[in-house]
């Protein structure tokens, strides 16, 4: 397997060793960056058209995509055998596919990282958890792929910031479990008041306030989110924040002594 690094967790870095590679024009760069969207997998002829020209495709747009293919040959697999294709594949009917080792793509390391944290938090490891969940964090150096738009890269990117900000929120919630509160508070408000909607994130907030004696303060914050919940999406607070504030209300003792 070749010893490039792809870097698409911000604008798209590509390495061999220590070194970034001249990724070419810029319609090199998003046909590359239309195959990183799916590595591994098959990527149609039509997903590259979009990628490379959105909506404004040439008559001899499938030739250019073949021949920047032919470009990216050389540029990624220098030493390849005669003849082979190394790692970028044409497939039957029009399609290619990138490959790489998942430790060689840092979308595919976050991805690993972030999935092996529910079984550690499980048998109580909450420090490596952590320390999992601040790496797979620390790849982010911007948006996905960041100055590529149009419609083959939005949607991936609005579902992966989704995906990442549920990591951030997770990893407050583990901070927490560990008895964090008081270092984390101030860097949660902060993301709170960026995020004001995210119900599982003012949850550990709540939490966090009360278990660092500002009771009043956590009750105001279900306040605040309550009104915004019917202000504009017309419903409540979901039933487990409704509870958690409930409990925090009563004064609740048990809150300050481990996971909610």
């Amino acid at each position: 397997m070749s010893d490039v690094r792809y870097d698409v967790l911000g604008p798209l870095r590509v390495r061999r060793g220590d070194v970034a590679l001249n990724l070419g024009s810029p319609l090199q760069q998003r046909l590359l960056a239309g195959l990183l969207l799916h590595p591994n997998e098959p990527v149609p002829m039509t997903d590259l058209l979009l990628a490379g020209w959105q909506y404004a495709t040439p008559d001899d747009g499938p030739e250019l995509t073949r021949e920047i293919i032919i470009a990216l040959r050389d540029l990624l697999d220098p030493q390849r055998p005669p003849g082979s294709e190394g790692v970028l594949i044409q497939l039957s009917d029009g399609r290619y596919m990138l490959c790489a080792a998942r430790d060689r793509i840092d979308l595919l390391v976050f991805e690993d990282l972030v999935r092996s944290v529910p079984e550690i938090r499980a048998r109580d490891h909450l420090l490596e958890a952590s320390n999992r969940i601040r790496a797979a964090l620390g790849l982010w150096r911007g948006p996905l792929l960041e100055g590529h738009n149009g419609p083959l890269f939005d949607p991936v990117r609005a579902r992966l910031e989704e995906a990442r900000l549920d990591v951030m929120d997770l990893r407050y919630e583990i901070e927490l479990n560990r008895g964090l509160h008081h270092e984390i508070l101030p860097d949660l408000a902060a993301h709170v008041a960026r995020h004001p909607l995210r119900e599982n994130l003012r949850a550990t907030f709540l939490l966090t306030l009360y278990r660092t004696g500002r009771q009043y303060d956590a009750m105001r914050q279900y306040a605040e989110i309550s009104e915004r919940l019917h202000r504009l999406n017309g419903r409540p607070p979901s039933y487990e924040l409704q509870e958690l504030n409930r409990r925090i209300a009563a004064g609740d003792l048990s809150l300050l002594r481990g996971p909610a």
